[in-house]
């Protein structure tokens, strides 16, 4: 058996040693390590032992505060001395900022993150070096961390996208009075971005523990109480806009009204493509899947929803065979795909229209439609698992989630029918 502290490279031997998590500070390395210039393995080992307690011995020193970090070049030059002819060993930077670029490289390089993940996460890290009082990465301690929490609650919502923020400082931004902060959401999903960092960080040698970890703020809301229904005034109001939607946007019109008799997601609604509107046993349907360049939230959310009898009677079904005749395989052939899918733009002009005409309420917006589905469905005592199926949620039920076919589109059917809007 090798002694532990031997290695061979090219047949001869090296001694390497760890620098304690606790030392690493005061060197330009994380292990000693020296040639022995022997092939021979027990004079190598005979060597390294002497090394070994020489190691133990610096250590013990520097722990004691007997030898100063000015002096530990000299110590080292005098008992573990680089030989002639070798090159000084690479200085491995414990910087935050080229420890994030080289966690950035490896996730791009191995295609790891997408695009817009990729721009998150550099975006999260950037306000992580702007907010944090230290740049040495093995100085991040757990006090530093929540420390850091507590900047990052105080921390403008929309720091980049809104131009009174631009030239101000962190620390000016943190004094503002009446500021709109980060939602407990936001700021959690930073910290998982951040301890994600961290994990890497501890599996490259950087750090012997993720110093984030567990650090999540409590959430005040129930996730039901994030977002509101539309109230009936409110979707008055909203299908009296929708008059005045030009016909040359189609999907201005049709997209919210698709949402609100389905409670589909945004991005499931947009990204439609022509045969994704099928007819199932006599009913007709609007086919969620990831097929093409589509994408799914969750493996859940591939399913099949009927379409409503009102949006059969304004003329969906008519607006799609229209689509077919003129050749087109998407939908909406005004969106086009970006970074984010088909529906980035669609959102930004839906969040006005919905401002604009039909509600100030900044916890009603698109996603409200879902609510509204949702809460219109409990309260006129449809099944759980009937509603969990049209929204394209998990079945938490082992007995009919992971054994019960899905409903037939009829049954379906029957439930959103249920949804009446008008007066």
């Amino acid at each position: 058996m090798h002694f532990p502290y031997l290695q061979q490279i090219n047949e001869i031997y090296y001694f390497r040693t760890r620098i304690p998590f606790d030392l690493q500070e005061c060197f330009d390395n994380q292990e000693i390590k020296r040639s022995l210039r022997t092939r021979n393995y027990q004079l190598a080992k005979s060597q390294a032992i002497a090394l070994t307690y020489k190691a133990e011995q610096l250590f013990a020193i520097l722990r004691s505060g007997m030898l100063g970090m000015e002096s530990i070049p000299e110590y080292m030059q005098k008992h573990f001395p680089l030989k002639k002819g070798k090159p000084k060993e690479a200085r491995k930077s414990f910087e935050l900022e080229d420890v994030i670029k080289a966690y950035i490289h490896e996730h791009v390089t191995l295609k790891k993150w997408t695009e817009k993940t990729c721009l998150e996460n550099e975006s999260i890290l950037n306000l992580f070096i702007r907010l944090l009082s230290t740049n040495d990465i093995r100085r991040i301690s757990r006090t530093v961390m929540i420390e850091f929490v507590e900047k990052l609650r105080l921390v403008p919502a929309h720091l980049n996208k809104k131009p009174e923020y631009r030239g101000k400082s962190i620390a000016e931004l943190l004094q503002t009075p009446d500021l709109q902060t980060l939602e407990t959401r936001t700021v959690n999903k930073y910290m998982s971005r951040i301890s994600s960092l961290f994990i890497w960080s501890v599996r490259q040698g950087y750090l012997a523990k993720n110093p984030a970890e567990g650090l999540s703020i409590s959430e005040s809301m129930r996730e039901d109480e994030e977002r509101e229904a539309y109230s009936k005034e409110d979707i008055l109001r909203l299908l009296k806009s929708l008059e005045g939607i030009p016909e040359d946007k189609p999907e201005r019109y049709w997209i919210p009204l698709v949402a609100l008799y389905t409670g589909m997601r945004l991005n499931e609604a947009c990204q439609l493509y022509t045969n994704d509107v099928i007819e199932i046993d006599g009913v007709w349907c609007i086919a969620i899947n990831c097929n093409g360049d589509k994408k799914l939230k969750t493996v859940a959310g591939k399913r099949d929803i009927p379409i409503h009898p009102e949006l059969i009677r304004l003329g969906f079904l008519e607006y799609h065979r229209k689509q077919l005749q003129r050749g087109e395989e998407r939908l909406w052939t005004n969106l086009k795909k970006g970074r984010d899918g088909y529906s980035h733009l669609f959102g930004k002009w839906f969040q006005r229209h919905n401002r604009k005409h039909v509600t100030e309420n900044p916890k009603r917006c698109f996603h409200s439609f879902r609510h509204t589905v949702a809460d219109s469905l409990k309260q006129l005592q449809c099944s759980d698992t009937v509603i969990a199926e049209i929204l394209g949620h998990r079945n938490e039920s082992i007995t009919t989630g992971r054994y019960g076919k899905r409903y037939h589109p009829q049954i379906l059917l029957d439930a959103l029918c249920l949804l009446v809007y008008n007066p």
